[in-house]
Order: structure tokens, then C-alpha cells, then sequence
């Protein structure tokens, strides 16, 4: 697997030992967990109660920001994810802020905050480990491990959607809805979501300023210098010199003065998360009405005390701040710690207005399934320009005569890919681990689509002639006869998690049928990246095609934009590892794409997008034949993309050495190739790469033939990809390209494509 050995799992050590030895080792560990969880748990409840849980909060909020602004992927912050700073939010929640908090330096206090609140993370995480009871079968264990990786991902992870893809989804469906929300709220949705956003870049732009000035105090190295560059920054801190001096003298070591300084700017970190109600209305939409806005945000809003009753360890996976990020202080003014819920949970957010409405609710829910097809129908009209994309085909099933629909369709080339939309999503108890409610809802978003798709492909392939569809916009018609191959996709609204990634893990614990045939899932904001990012036709639908058999094949962890990262790297082209059961840990290698996405307001932008690792013949080839697109040219583009990176450096090694032979022979006919039995035998492949020169055509095609037979035989295959380039007119990217065949399916070989 060359460079993709850092992705298989070394068994662990649980394999040396005994099954009553990993029993032991697994409850002794679950029962440490539950006792690290309960003693932190409650020093946590002891610490916010006694101090400023405000002070400790917005340092927690600098803390995330400045995290997430670090670029290093070694480097790790404890306690500096976001959800870290929910779970503190929620549990500074529970009790009333106190009249008189203990004194003392606040950053030491967030500092045990941070030590206790990393390790409660993981602690809940590891509470419920314990041993499988003897006799448990198989199917159950595996049923309460996936239950378990649903519960590990509503806990820590965050970010369906990148934010421009939140921008745009979320306005796309409250615009449906906007006349019905603003006659329960006196404001319409969009508008709301307007406020909220531009709520969110004042703290922004707050923190960047923030952040600027304390670089002017931190790039001061004598100390003198660092006292004038600090109050020239925070002038709001000028009565206090005298105060502040002071204490330096008797604490601080003067090259500490820079650090000193910065840490008694933490005391203005406060204002930045609050939100006066002059400042919400300064962001207000002109001609909205302001105090709506503010009746909405207050129904957005939790206060220290609130959450006195909830129950401390359901903050995990049913954390009330989700929905309710804002926190209402006195006179008006209301504390915001976390921002970056609202590009989180913003539909949650907006759902939670709707709670109590069901008409409002049920139009929401309407809104939701007509976006979710218009944005399909849209992202793959950009993706395959040369494609027809057919949307809502309604037929009648002979077999019996019940009328069927389909959402979209596109045909390209020989190839017709079928995508079925569901906007449903997983719900909350689901997310938790409730292991009938997430059975149901997978059946739905996963099953029945699949069920859908396929019936139309039976249709398709049972019977090969012209069929004719009806849709909104007229009569369509599709001839299966100029139809090879069938690429299904189930499409949400919302991302399932890693558990949609592969559906045979699903099969094995009995969450859905094992004769349920299945096919990829993924979301509307999974499949614009991918397109986004693959960009050429031809790759994307290679990656599609191929991720249906790598995910039936192949034993792995991973949600989708893993695997896309995966396959950025290798096509995943990774030989016999795919079928033979070797565990791939993928889950994480996102990250090399999610940093092309983060947001950031001091970047001034993305930054440039990864793209797939080839070499420079491989794109030159995949790129002519897309510009061309001859017959068949998605078999020929996809042959070549199953070439691994490796290989394909093998054939650019060759290309000089063959040039050279064939030029310099003195025979008026001369070719040359390099040969590649390409695959594991499961999908073995040949390709032939000729360089000739030759009198006429027919000696050219004699020549060509006699190296793809010598490729077939090497490779013990029944075809080859024939790319061949005439060393007398070096400016053209090939002469020929064709599939061989081998005899006796030989008579029907195509002709060489020329240039």
C-alpha cells in the first residue's frame, strides 16, 4: 500500500491476551472512567459555582477562537474543541452566578477548568466501556459498538455543513417560509438569520481587534516599551496604571512583563461576547423590527440557574445550548461565548422557534425537501455540464402497474447515474444511541431509497429499448440500449455520521437487512465538496462509481469527506488491502481538506483546494479525452484513473527511454511499449502505453494489436487500454486510444480513436 501503510490498525494487545483478561481489562477500565467522570464532574459544578463564570467562560471563548485559528494539526489544545466549550457553557448554566466570587487570578482558575473539563470529556466517553456478557452473539456486540460510535460523534463533533453551505441551505429553505415566521415571531426568518449572522462578524471583527492589539504587546520585548504599547492599546485601562504597575513590581520578573500585560487585557474579553441591545439592533435589517429580534434572541436565551435541574451527564449528547446559545444577563444585555453554534446548530436553532407551531413546523419540514432537490438538481447540472440531468421521473412499474418516481437522473455517456434525495434526518434520540429509533430512521434515509433507485435500474436494464418518463417540464425519454453501467446514490439533507460510510457494518449488526442490496449515502453538503474538489466529470464519477465498491469491499472507519481525502491520495487504488480485510483507520484525514474550508474572517478567503495526485501524462490524457469525449470516453478516463500514482510514475519513467528507442531505430516500422498488469486480481487491469512510428495505418494498428495482446497475456485479462502516441508528431497528447479485446470477442473490437 506504499504511503497508505499509515492507515492500516495494528491489532492491539487485547489480541496476546485471554477473553477473561480483556473482560477484566475492559470493566476495570469503564469503572475508572466513571470515577475520574464523577470526581470532575463535581469539582467542575464546585469551581463555577464559587467563581465568575462569565470571566471563565469568555476566556474559554478566546481560548476556541485562538485554537482553531493555529494552523499546525500536531499541535493539540486540550479542551479546545467546541464542544468542550458547550458542555462548560451548559454546566456554568446550572447554578446562579455568584454575588461575591471567590478572589483570586482568574487564569488559574480557567486553568484547572481546562485540566478538569479534558479529562471529563474523555472519561464520559469511556464510562459505559465494559465487557460484552459471555454468549453475546457477534451481531449484538457489533449493534452496540456502532451505537456506541453514534453517541462518540454527537458528542464531539461539529460542522455538518461548511459555512458558505449553511448560508446558502438555510436561507434557501426559511425564504419558503418567511411569511408563516413572521406571522408567529413579527420577523421573518431570513431576516432573523441575517441578524444572527452579522451578530456573529461584530464578535468577529471584536476578536481580530482583539487579537491585534495584543499582538502590539506581545512583539515588545523590553518592558518599558511593552507598559507603552499595552496601554496605547487598552487606553480603557489607563486609570489602573498605577494598580497594574504596582503588582508587576512585586510579582513580575521583567521578561514575564509581556505576559503579564496580556493577561490583564483577558479582564475586557467579557465585553467582547456581550451583546448590549443596542448592538443587536445596530445589525438589525433596516425596516425590521427590532424588537422581535430581541423577543427571538431572548428564546434563544438560557440564564445562569436555568439548567438547575438537568441532569449532568445527559449534557453529552442532549446539551440544551445547542439550540440555545445565548445567555441572558441583566439589563438587556445577553452573553454569547460560543458563536460558533450558530454555524453549527443553526437549524437546530430555527427549529426550536418552530417547536410549538406544527403548521409552521409541517411548511419548514416541505421547505426542507423541495430545497434539498432544487440544490441536487442544480449542483449536478455544474458538475456535468455535458450531462442530461432529468428530475422527477414518474413511470408505471409493469410488473405492478403502481406509479413509481424517481428525483433525479443523469445520463452521460454510456453511463447513467441515479440519485435518490431524502431530506429526513436522525434524530436526537437516534444521535444518542436509541437503537430501535435509529434503525427506523436509517431504513428510511438509506433503504427505501436504494429500493427506489433500484427498481428504476431494473427497469432499465430488464428491458432495453426507449422508455418514456413524465416530468414537471414534459414527456422525457431514455434509451437504456445506449446505457453500460448504472451509478446509484442515496442523497440527504442533513450527514447520518460515519455509520451512512458503510453500510456493511450496519448489515453485520443487524441495523439494516442483509439482503437490503445498498449503495453509498451521503449528504447534499458531502456531494458538493466532492464535486467541488474532483471538479472533472470523469473523476467524479469514477470516485462514485468506485466508492460503491470500496465501501462493499473494504474494512474501514471513515465519514465522507475521509474518504475523499482518501481518495485524493490514491484513487483508492491500494491493491489486495481492499479485500482482505485489513481494518483502515481514515477516520480524521479530513482535516486536509476541512482547512480549505475553515472559516476565517482574517484570511481573507479559502485557500487553495487539494486535488487528485497525478502525474503529469495521467492529467494531460484524462484532460484531452474529457475535452473530446469520444465514444465510450468515461470507460477509457476511468481505466486510467484506477492506475495508481505509483504505476503511473512507472509509465512516465518510460516515456523518454521509448521515444529514444523507436526514434533512433533504423527500421521504417518501429513501436515500443510499456506494459502494466494494473490491480489486485479481484479487478486486474492492462494497459498498454505504445510509442510507434510506422509507414501507414494498418501497420500502425498490426503493431498496436500485437501489444495489447502481449499486455492481456501478462496480465491474464480478456481486455486492454491501448494508448498510443506517434513519436513523428510529438505535439499531439495521443494518436490512438481504444479497449482491445481479446479473442474470440475480437470481431467486435472497436476501432482505434484517433486524434
Amino acid at each position: 500500500m506504499a504511503d497508505d501503510d499509515d492507515f492500516v490498525v495494528i491489532p492491539p494487545l487485547a489480541d496476546r491476551l485471554s477473553p477473561e483478561e480483556v473482560a477484566t481489562a475492559l470493566n476495570d477500565m469503564g469503572a475508572k472512567a466513571r470515577a475520574v467522570y464523577d470526581e470532575t464532574t463535581t469539582e467542575l459544578q464546585s469551581i463555577l459555582r464559587d467563581h465568575d463564570a462569565v470571566a471563565i467562560l469568555a476566556r474559554f471563548g478566546w481560548r476556541f477562537y485562538a485554537a482553531q485559528a493555529t494552523t499546525s494539526n500536531d499541535q493539540r489544545w486540550p479542551a479546545a474543541q467546541q464542544h468542550h466549550l458547550e458542555l462548560l457553557q451548559a454546566h456554568a448554566l446550572v447554578n446562579p452566578l455568584p454575588a461575591a466570587p471567590k478572589p483570586g487570578r482568574v487564569a488559574d482558575v480557567v486553568q484547572r477548568v481546562v485540566d478538569l473539563l479534558d479529562k471529563n470529556a474523555e472519561a464520559f466517553r469511556l464510562r459505559d466501556t465494559k465487557a460484552t456478557p459471555p454468549g453475546t452473539e457477534e451481531k449484538a456486540r457489533r449493534r452496540l459498538q456502532l451505537l456506541d460510535q453514534m453517541r462518540g460523534i454527537t458528542q464531539a463533533v461539529r460542522g455538518e455543513f461548511h459555512p458558505h453551505q449553511l448560508d446558502r441551505y438555510l436561507r434557501l429553505v426559511l425564504q419558503r417560509i418567511d411569511a408563516a415566521f413572521a406571522d408567529q415571531h413579527g420577523v421573518t426568518a431570513t431576516a432573523l438569520f441575517e441578524t444572527l449572522q452579522q451578530l456573529l462578524k461584530l464578535v468577529e471583527d471584536r476578536l481580530n481587534k482583539y487579537r491585534s492589539l495584543g499582538h502590539r504587546v506581545i512583539r515588545s520585548h523590553k518592558p518599558s516599551k511593552t507598559i507603552k504599547a499595552y496601554f496605547a492599546a487598552f487606553p480603557q485601562d489607563v486609570p489602573r496604571r498605577d494598580e497594574i504597575l504596582a503588582e508587576a513590581q512585586r510579582t513580575v520578573k521583567p521578561e514575564h512583563m509581556r505576559l503579564f500585560l496580556v493577561e490583564q487585557a483577558e479582564a475586557f474579553l467579557p465585553e467582547i461576547y456581550t451583546l448590549s441591545p443596542s448592538d443587536i439592533a445596530s445589525v438589525v435589517p433596516a425596516g425590521v423590527d427590532a424588537v422581535a429580534v430581541q423577543r427571538a434572541i431572548c428564546a434563544w436565551s438560557l440564564a445562569f440557574g436555568d439548567l438547575k435541574d438537568r441532569q449532568l451527564d445527559h449534557l453529552y449528547l442532549a446539551n440544551p445550548v445547542w439550540d440555545r446559545p445565548f445567555i441572558r444577563l441583566q439589563e438587556g444585555r445577553t452573553f454569547w461565548p460560543c458563536p460558533a453554534s450558530s454555524l453549527s446548530f443553526a437549524f437546530e436553532m430555527f427549529e426550536w422557534l418552530m417547536a410549538d407551531h406544527p403548521a409552521l413546523l409541517k411548511k419548514y419540514e416541505d421547505a426542507r425537501a423541495i430545497v434539498l432537490e432544487d440544490e441536487l438538481e442544480a449542483l449536478l447540472k455544474r458538475a456535468f455540464p455535458n450531462a442530461r440531468v432529468l428530475r422527477s421521473l414518474r413511470w408505471i412499474d409493469p410488473n405492478d402497474g403502481k406509479q413509481y418516481e424517481n428525483d433525479i437522473v443523469v445520463l452521460i455517456d454510456r453511463t447513467a447515474l441515479l440519485f435518490e434525495a431524502k431530506s429526513g434526518k436522525v434524530s436526537d434520540a437516534a444521535k444518542r444511541g436509541a437503537d430501535r429509533r435509529l434503525q427506523r430512521e436509517i431504513e428510511k434515509l438509506m433503504v427505501e431509497p436504494a429500493v427506489q433507485s433500484k427498481r428504476l435500474m431494473d427497469l432499465l436494464q430488464g428491458d432495453r429499448r426507449k422508455h418514456t418518463f413524465q416530468t414537471p417540464k414534459g414527456t422525457e425519454t431514455i434509451d437504456s440500449l445506449g446505457i453500460d453501467r448504472f451509478i446509484r446514490t442515496n442523497i440527504t439533507f442533513n450527514i447520518i455520521g460515519a455509520l451512512s460510510s458503510h453500510w456493511p457494518e450496519l448489515v453485520e449488526a443487524e441495523i439494516i437487512d442483509a439482503d437490503a442490496i445498498q449503495i453509498p449515502t451521503m449528504s447534499l453538503s458531502d456531494l458538493d465538496i466532492v464535486c467541488e474538489i474532483l471538479k472533472d466529470q470523469a473523476t467524479i464519477v469514477h470516485y462514485l462509481d468506485r466508492r460503491r465498491t470500496f465501501e462493499a469491499n473494504a474494512s474501514y472507519v471513515a465519514d465522507e469527506y475521509d474518504l475523499l481525502a482518501f481518495y485524493l491520495r490514491n484513487g483508492f487504488n491500494i491493491g489486495e488491502t481492499e479485500f482482505d480485510g485489513t481494518n483502515l483507520m481514515i477516520y480524521g484525514l479530513s482535516g486536509d481538506i476541512d482547512v480549505h474550508y475553515r472559516r476565517s474572517s482574517s484570511e481573507g478567503g479559502r485557500r487553495k483546494l487539494p486535488k487528485p495526485k497525478r502525474t503529469p501524462l495521467f492529467q494531460r490524457l484524462l484532460t484531452a479525452l474529457e475535452d473530446r469525449r469520444p465514444d465510450r470516453w468515461l470507460e477509457l478516463t476511468g481505466r486510467l484513473l484506477e492506475v495508481g500514482f505509483e504505476e503511473q510514475e512507472v509509465i512516465e519513467r518510460n516515456i523518454k527511454p521509448s521515444i529514444a528507442k523507436v526514434t533512433q531505430s533504423r527500421e521504417p516500422n518501429m513501436s515500443w511499449s510499456a506494459q502494466l498488469a494494473n490491480g489486485p486480481p479481484q479487478r486486474r487491469q492492462a494497459l498498454a502505453f505504445v510509442w510507434y512510428r510506422c509507414a501507414d495505418r494498418a501497420e500502425r494498428n498490426r503493431r498496436i494489436r500485437a501489444h495489447a495482446m502481449q499486455t492481456m497475456e501478462m496480465a491474464k485479462t480478456k481486455d486492454c487500454l491501448v494508448v498510443g502516441f506517434d513519436v513523428t508528431r510529438p505535439a499531439e497528447l495521443y494518436s490512438v486510444i481504444y479497449l482491445a479485446k481479446a479473442p474470440p470477442t475480437d470481431q467486435a473490437d472497436p476501432s482505434p480513436t484517433t486524434n
